[in-house]
């Protein structure tokens, strides 16, 4: 092998080596999120965003932790559970990724379940990978005690002392017109 063929090699193995390490600590952003929110840690949040993220109408880091802040508690306790996260490195220190994930969560007194998409985008800093951007939709949400039409029910996403919602997921079945977090 000559030796431009073997610097080929090496630099095409660590540029693969790379995209892993980049996938899997963009993973891990996901994971350190549930364990966090669970815990109800904003601290520990602090650490997985960008200096100026979006999430929902919220717009800069401190913005997205308060808007966590103050809607934290109302929750009580609950048990995120990743099912899958799938990443996409578009380069220039970029990423996204769709998160599937389940939770079970106290609203009200009232055990709940629901399962979700996050949509993430992420930006490398000088501290690793972070949230950039965040939007979310519902498969559905509703009392334990409903999940029998869990994804049968017209109105998915029924949180208690709440009206009923469409969900948005999946796409096929949201409403026409409706709104949604997530990827065409």
């Amino acid at each position: 092998m000559s030796n431009d063929a073997a610097q080929a090699a090496r630099s095409s193995i660590e540029d693969r080596l790379r995209r892993i390490e980049d996938r899997l600590a963009i993973r891990d952003v996901g994971l350190r999120y549930f364990l966090a929110i669970d815990e109800q840690d904003i601290e520990a949040l602090r650490d997985l965003y960008a200096e100026d993220a979006v999430s929902g109408d919220a717009v800069g880091r401190e913005a997205v932790l308060d808007v966590l802040r103050e809607a934290r508690p109302l929750l009580g306790a609950t048990i995120h559970t990743l099912d899958f996260s799938l990443v996409e490195l578009q380069g220039d220190g970029r990423a996204s990724a769709i998160i599937r994930a389940h939770v079970e969560m106290d609203q009200g007194g009232t055990t709940a379940v629901g399962a979700m998409e996050y949509y993430d985008t992420y930006i490398r800093t000088d501290q690793g990978w972070r949230i950039a951007e965040r939007t979310m939709d519902f498969f559905y949400a509703c009392p334990w005690r409903d999940i029998a039409t869990s994804l049968t029910a017209d109105m998915r996403v029924r949180r208690p002392g709440e009206e009923p919602e469409y969900a948005m997921l999946p796409r096929f079945l949201a409403p026409p017109g409706a709104g949604r977090a997530g990827p065409d």
